[in-house]
C-alpha cells in the first residue's frame, strides 16, 4: 500500500473535539446503563453482592467497552492508541513491574474471605474498567488532544477528563466529600498510569495496573465493605504503585519527559500503520 493510502486508513485525523464527542457519549452511555441495569445499587454498595457487582460494573462497563471498540475501529485510532515509540530509560520499567508483583500479592493474601465465583466477577469487571477508561483518557482523549496540542497539554486535558469522569460516583451514591477526594487522587493516579504508557510505550501496560489496583482496592476492603477511597485506602500494594511511581515520575520529569517540544510520540507514523 503507497504511503498516502496507508494515510487515508485512519478515516479521522486526531481532534481534541472528535475525542471529547466519544468521552462524552462513553460517560452518558455508562451512566444511563448503571442506572438502567445496576437499579438502586449504590456505587458504595458494589461489594455487597456478586449481583450488584455484575450489574453495576460488569455489565455496563462491558457494554461501553464494546462502544469505545467500535468508535475507536471508526476513527482508525487504534494504533496510536495502543502504541507509541518508547523514549525513556528501559530502567524506568522496574516501578511499574514491582508495582504490578506488588499488587498480585496483595489480591492472593486477601481473597480468601471471598467466595470464588464473587472473585472471579470482581477481576472480570476491573479487567473492562481497566481497558475502557485506559482506552478511552490515555487512549482516544490523548491521541485527540496530541493532534492538536504539545505533550504537556495533552496529558493535563486526558487525565483531568479522568479525574472528572468519576465525579459521576456522586450521583451513584458516593457522599460528595469522598467523591471530592476520589477526584483529586485519581488525578494523580492517572498521571501514574499516563508515564506508564510512555515508560512502556504501549497502553497495555496502564491497562493493566489499572485493572489490578482496582481489584487490590476492592478485595482487601472485604467482601460487603463500603467501597470508597477511605475504607480501601490501607492496600499494602496501592503504597508501592503510589510511592515508588512518584519517585521514578520525579526523575523523568527532571529528563523532560513532559517537554513542552514534544508534541507526542510517533503519532503520523502510527495512524499511517493503522
Amino acid at each position: 500500500m503507497s504511503e498516502h493510502g496507508a494515510a487515508r486508513s485512519a478515516r479521522v485525523a486526531p481532534s481534541l473535539g472528535q475525542a471529547l464527542a466519544v468521552f462524552a457519549g462513553y460517560v452518558v452511555l455508562l451512566f444511563g446503563l448503571q442506572k438502567l441495569v445496576g437499579g438502586d445499587v449504590d456505587y458504595t454498595e458494589i461489594a455487597g453482592s456478586i449481583d450488584g457487582f455484575r450489574d453495576v460494573v460488569v455489565i455496563p462497563v462491558g457494554i461501553a467497552s464494546l462502544y469505545l471498540s467500535i468508535a475507536t475501529t471508526y476513527l482508525g485510532w487504534w494504533r496510536p492508541a495502543l502504541f507509541e515509540a518508547r523514549t525513556l530509560p528501559t530502567w524506568m520499567m522496574a516501578w511499574p513491574v514491582l508495582a504490578i508483583v506488588a499488587m498480585i500479592v496483595n489480591i492472593a493474601a486477601d481473597a480468601d474471605p471471598w467466595d470464588t465465583d464473587f472473585l472471579l466477577m470482581v477481576l472480570l469487571g476491573f479487567v473492562l474498567v481497566g481497558f475502557s477508561e485506559e482506552l478511552m483518557t490515555r487512549g482516544l482523549l490523548l491521541v485527540g488532544a496530541r493532534g492538536q496540542y504539545r505533550e504537556l497539554i495533552s496529558w493535563a486535558i486526558s487525565t483531568g477528563c479522568f479525574a472528572l469522569m468519576h465525579g459521576l460516583n456522586a450521583l451513584n451514591g458516593q457522599d460528595l466529600g469522598t467523591t471530592a477526594t476520589q477526584v483529586v487522587s485519581t488525578f494523580g493516579s492517572g498521571t501514574l498510569l499516563y508515564f506508564a504508557r510512555r515508560v512502556s510505550g504501549t497502553l497495555f501496560l496502564p491497562m493493566v495496573m489499572h485493572a489490578l489496583f482496582d481489584s487490590t482496592l476492592t478485595i482487601h476492603a472485604g467482601p460487603g465493605t463500603e467501597f470508597n477511597t477511605d475504607a480501601v485506602a490501607p492496600a499494602p500494594a496501592t503504597g508501592v504503585f503510589q510511592t515508588l511511581g512518584v519517585i521514578v515520575l520525579v526523575i523523568a520529569l527532571i529528563k523532560k519527559v513532559l517537554s513542552r517540544d514534544n508534541r507526542g510520540p510517533e503519532i503520523e507514523p502510527l495512524l499511517r500503520a493503522s
